[in-house]
């Protein structure tokens, strides 16, 4: 019998903690309609961020700043930050916070009371309250109400046309929990790219380069070379080596004694 107690009050602390858990869902829908524009230099533009609450049970509070933008472009968002105060499970507690999301079938969010729940709608409402839109999702039928942000910024006069300039927009969602403090957060980044543009369209040629002829000074008068007379090179003979001299001389001695030899023969006979 203790055993069945035992087994009947663990069935049913499971049964009530997997209501409760499913009585809790967090949804923190966004979108961004574009992430890249063209502006004109000196313009005061905007671009926009899509928040909805369609799939969750508890009302979802968003806090906006501008994590990075380009120097004096002066980044403010609509709407501005502000301290709210609730009472949750009977305990005052303040956010800070740019929005706060209905979820379906409920307006949680009590100080904005012209927001409607987060359900979506079969055809766009004939009056759209301030600050909100109707767009359509794949995979949702009918239009989403969301609420919009407006990312808001002065373009200098000095940008450079033809570069893109980023901004990017911090996001942080928060849900209080049951006790009054917060149960959870869910934080993302939106980046946008803004490129400067000409303020009036034209294609013009360009200027050609005015290019000044070159002076040109005068050949100076070529005097023709003459050639000096050459002069004949003196050729040294080349010395005749004493050896041919002492040949010669025998040769002349052999042939004078030849002939006195030949001329005592004659005589003789």
């Amino acid at each position: 019998m203790k055993k069945a107690i035992v087994v009947a009050v663990l069935w049913l602390m499971i049964i009530v903690s997997l209501s409760s858990a499913q009585e809790d869902k967090y949804n923190f829908g966004s979108m961004q309609p574009a992430k890249e524009f063209t502006v004109n230099p000196g313009d005061v533009s905007f671009v926009k961020i899509y928040f909805y609450n369609i799939f969750g049970t508890k009302d979802t509070h968003v806090s906006l700043s501008a994590a990075s933008a380009p120097e004096g472009w002066n980044v403010t968002i609509d709407p501005p930050k502000q301290k709210k105060e609730y009472i949750v499970a009977g305990v005052p507690l303040t956010s800070e916070e740019n929005l706060c999301l209905n979820p379906p079938d409920n307006k949680w969010c009590v100080l904005d009371e012209n927001l409607p729940p987060g359900n979506p709608v079969s055809e766009k409402p004939a009056v759209i309250p301030e600050g909100m839109e109707y767009i359509q999702a794949a995979g949702v039928n009918g239009y989403i109400p969301v609420v919009v942000a407006k990312i808001r910024f002065n373009v200098p006069e000095n940008v450079t046309v033809g570069r893109g300039y980023g901004i990017k927009i911090n996001a942080v969602a928060s849900w209080f929990g049951k006790v009054g403090a917060v149960a959870l957060t869910q934080e993302r980044d939106f980046d946008f790219t803004i490129t400067p543009v000409a303020k009036e369209y034209g294609v013009e040629k360009p200027t050609p380069a005015v290019t000044t002829p070159e002076k040109t000074t005068p050949a100076a008068a070529t005097v023709p070379l003459i050639s000096p007379t050459p002069t004949p090179a003196v050729t040294t003979p080349e010395a005749v080596p004493m050896w041919l001299y002492a040949l010669v001389g025998i040769l002349v001695v052999i042939v004078a004694v030849q002939g006195m030899l030949i001329l005592r023969k004659k005589r003789k006979t």
